[in-house]
């Protein structure tokens, strides 16, 4: 019988992944509330629409990318221990579902 396959897999990037593969990895697996988190995704949004970072930015994630691939290694980060923050925040939709429609 034929093993399912990977759907998501967040280890690591290797280390010849691009500035995008970074950036879309470390979305994925820092804590939400995490400050750095909205920064990251501007960077992304600005690494997409441009094709590359400036020397500036490239500084500034890779350091960043360091601290979040401490963590990851470490194992502390939300996504590993459940740990996710319950909070009062807003009443936003925060789960979207999609399931395959049987035939």
């Amino acid at each position: 019988m034929k093993k399912p396959p990977v759907l998501f897999d967040l280890s690591a990037p290797d280390t010849d992944a691009d500035a995008g593969d970074v950036m879309k990895w470390m979305i994925s697996v820092m804590d939400r509330d995490d400050k750095a988190l909205h920064f990251v995704a501007s960077v992304l949004s600005q690494f997409l629409k441009n094709g590359g970072l400036s020397e500036k930015q490239a500084a500034a994630i890779g350091k960043r990318y360091a601290i979040v691939l401490e963590h990851f290694e470490r194992g502390v980060l939300h996504i590993q221990t459940g740990g996710a923050p319950s909070g009062d925040g807003p009443t936003n939709i925060t789960h979207i579902s999609a399931r395959k429609v049987p035939a």
